[in-house]
Parts: structure tokens; sequence; C-alpha cells
């Protein structure tokens, strides 16, 4: 079995946008790119870098030392290569997610295979530099399987990675597993990490695939916990304390096969966790909202006759999301790429299939610059091998004299390292965006100023942010870098 297909089990065996409610003219991709070689290589994770470009993360085994390896690609803004690099040992090693650090280095999360015990997992963590040459790399795990998939900004300037361990379980078991490290070098503060269980001596094992920061300095991570044999999953939510103490944790169930991939924080300080369950004898994609307190408020479900699983959601900043999955009920033939938009009801405003008679699909959408959203994952109809990374570009084309317009614009605005200075002709919105899409603070500016996050809240850690300024007819973009 290819580890794509590893992983695809394992998680659940994935986009909404800037534009008007009533979508007259309905989104679509506004360019596609393939990446690799000949054999399998897939793209879990796409991070916008403040050079206007993208680095992304996935695994392959078209080159490399190894059965499988690391591999990173950045491109420009257009998709085009600037360098490629793989990384591992001659053992099965892959990358499941990748941030860009406040210094415009790369940091990628994932996993890397033991020698001894043969064929064991560990927890792997390597920085590269703006070249992707490696700055140092570190190893976490035991003597049994440890993953690591997707990481979170810290509070603290430091960052979390979460997955499972079974080294450390409890009861022999597997349990989700968060780390917290360094990003100067890797080092972990917390001894052996945090470790999570619902408490449930009948359930086996549970894992975390991805978590986010949330308004009031703490965070959420999702995934699943169960019986394994049989396949007998739930979804599990845990909100924790910046310590990573337990806040209150959740499990949820519909059928047999129910598990959380991802999730977002609401502006009523609620939650959307997206993923898929089975409430039906088949897989459905999952949209649960959750209050602030993790009780559910609604559920909705999505798909039809066929295998459909939903991966990634990413808010577009004006109350609707877009949601990432895949499809086998809907679309050209095998599994195709879902795109859902969303409202706050959890209510379809558009949905669009991508794909032809093989299989392709994509995991984690992030939000760019220009307010439209980047889509990695992998092909199997196009491209050079098997299967190739695949990155798409999915908003909207500028309309015609949109570009005369902005350079007529009002909006003045100009950065520097902890600091935006803006001149406007009136009141405007300043709208901050996280390098992961999510949006992390709204708030009304005027006349001529400067903002600074010194007055902000702690929950705002170093890192490269996205800064949008909109007013009345006019809006302007551009990059903050904070640090702390």
């Amino acid at each position: 079995m290819s580890k794509r297909y590893m992983y695809a089990s394992l998680i659940g065996m994935v986009i909404l946008l800037s534009a008007s409610p009533l979508f007259a003219q309905p989104p679509d991709t506004l360019w596609t790119k393939t990446y690799g070689g000949a054999m399998e290589d897939t793209a879990y994770s796409v991070c916008p870098t403040s050079d206007g470009g993208y680095i992304i993360a996935g695994v392959t085994n078209s080159m490399g030392a190894g059965d499988w390896d690391g591999y990173l690609v950045k491109t420009d803004s257009a998709g085009n290569v600037e360098w490629e690099q793989t990384y591992g040992t001659a053992r099965a090693n892959g990358f499941y997610d990748v941030l860009e650090t406040s210094d415009g280095e790369y940091i990628a999360s994932g996993w890397t295979t033991t020698l001894f015990p043969f064929s064991n997992t560990d927890f792997w963590l390597i920085r590269v530099d703006s070249s992707g040459v490696t700055v140092w790399e570190q190893i976490y795990g035991g003597e049994d399987h440890d993953t690591g998939f997707t990481m979170v900004p810290a509070l603290d300037g430091n960052y979390l990675v979460v997955g499972y361990t079974w080294s450390f379980g409890t009861g022999g078991s597997a349990d989700a597993w968060v780390l917290k490290f360094d990003p100067a070098t890797g080092d972990i503060p917390w001894l052996l990490g945090k470790k999570y269980d619902p408490g449930r001596p009948e359930y086996s094992g549970e894992l975390f695939f991805s978590g986010c920061q949330t308004s009031d300095e703490s965070y959420l991570f999702v995934g699943c916990s169960g019986i394994t044999p049989p396949e007998n999953w739930d979804v599990y939510v845990v909100k924790t304390d910046s310590a990573g103490e337990v806040i209150w944790d959740q499990l949820y169930e519909w059928g047999s096969f129910d598990r959380g991939h991802s999730a977002c924080q609401t502006p009523d300080g609620g939650y959307l966790v997206i993923g898929t369950a089975n409430p039906t004898g088949h897989s459905d994609v999952l949209i649960l909202k959750l209050d602030e307190a993790g009780d559910t408020v609604w559920t909705k479900f999505y798909g039809g006759e066929g295998d459909d699983k939903g991966y990634g959601i990413c808010p577009s900043g004006d109350s609707m999301y877009l949601i990432s999955a895949r499809t086998s009920s809907f679309g050209a033939g095998g599994y195709d790429l879902w795109v859902l938009a969303i409202d706050t009801l959890g209510d379809t405003l558009c949905t669009q299939t991508y794909g032809a008679e093989a299989d392709e699909w994509c995991y984690f959408p992030k939000m760019n610059p220009n307010g439209n959203f980047m889509l990695p994952g992998f092909t199997s109809s196009w491209g050079e091998g098997g299967a190739d990374f695949w990155l798409l570009e999915y908003g909207y084309e500028k309309e015609p004299g949109v570009a005369e317009q902005l350079i007529e614009s009002p909006i003045r605005i100009t950065t520097t390292i902890n600091r935006l200075a803006y001149d406007l002709p009136g009141q405007a919105s300043l709208t901050l965006y996280s390098a992961d899409g999510r949006r992390v603070l709204t708030e009304t500016i005027q006349g001529q100023g400067t903002w600074t996050p010194s007055s902000q809240p702690s929950s705002l850690p170093s890192g490269v942010y996205f800064a949008r300024v909109t007013t009345e007819g006019y809006s302007a973009r551009t990059k903050v870098v904070v640090l702390r």
C-alpha cells in the first residue's frame, strides 16, 4: 500500500471565498500546477510565503534517498518552481505540514521510520533556510509508532505539532500527542509532550490530526478516538489552555467510522469541525458546529451513495468558509476534489468538483494575500507519474478595470517589522490573517496613523501575517512581520 493511501486510510479511510454571498459568478480555479517525478508524489500542505510565493510539503517516492522522502517545493506567486528538495534517509520519511518562520525560513513536520525497532515511526521536525538547506533536524518518539501531522503556532512564539504516540500511550494503546518546540532549535520544553485520551477504557487509541488557536488564548485540537479492530471511531475534540491542560473534551458519534480532520473558530466563539461521518452506512462529509463549551449546535452531512470525506476548512474573513473534500459520488470518475463553500449555518453556497478519470483530491486549504485559496493535494490524471503534487489557486479573476482602480486607490499603507502605517481618506477596516489563512484580527482604522502589535493581546504570536485594508470601493493588501 502506498504511503498516500496509508495516510488517507488513517485519517478517514478537503473552499470558501472572499466574494459576494449571492455568488452571481461562481469562483473557479485560476491556475493549477503539478510537481514530481515518474512515481508517486503527494502534497499535504501549502503555506503562502512572505516573498509572495508558496512552500509546499509532502512525500515522494519518485526521487530522494529512500522508499519515501520528505519533499519541499518552493514556488513563485504563479506556482513556478524556484527550488525543490528531498529530505530523509534510506528508510521511509514524509512531511505533512510546513510553516514559514518570522525570519523567512521554513519548518516542516511529519514522520520518519526508525532503524530499531524496524519500521516504527517517530515525530520528525526539520528547519530549512530560504534556499532549502537544512538548519536543524529533530526526531522525537519511543520504541513504538509515533507520528506528527500538522503544526500550530503557539501563543508564546514556539510551535505545537500534533499527532499520536503508541510509545508513551496509556495502557499500551495510542494517545493523541502534542509536542511544543522552539523554532530556533527544535528543542521541546514540555518533557514527553502532552497526551490526551477521553478516559474510556474500551477505546484503544486516540489521534489528533490538526489544531488551531482560539481567541481566549487557548487551543482546540481535533481527531478521533476509537477501537481497532474492529474499525469503530468517534470524532474527538479537546480544548486546552495555553499550557496544554484540558478545559473540556468531547466525543461525537454517528456511525462506525467518524473522525474530525480540521477545525476553525467562528466569530460567535464557537467552532466548525470538518471531517468524515458514517450516519447511513457510507462516508459523508461532516460539518459540525459547536458552541464555546463543545456542545453541538448543529450537524450537516454532505455526500451521495459513494465514499465522500471532508479534510480541510479555511475561513474567508466574511462569514463564509471553504471546505476541501474528496468524492466518489460526484465528478468525472474515481475520486475527485470536491470544493464546498458554506455559510455560517452550514448551508452550501456553491459546490464544485475537479478531476478526470483517475483520482485526485486536496487536503488543507490556505488563504493567500489576494483573498483567494490555495489547495494542495495530488492528481493521478495529470502530471509526470502515477501521482503528482497538485496545487490549485481557487477564487476570482480580477474584473476589468480593477488594476486601474487599484493604481488610483486613495489607500496608502507601508510596513516594517511590528508596524503598519496608513494614510486613508476616511474610515477603513483592517483585517489581519495568519499564514495558514485564519482571520486573527479585525478593527476599524481612520485617517493617518500606525498599527502595531504592542496594543494587541499576547495571542498574536511572532510570525508572518497578511493585512487587508478595505474602504468603500477600494482594497489594499500587504504582509506584516510580528516579532515579540
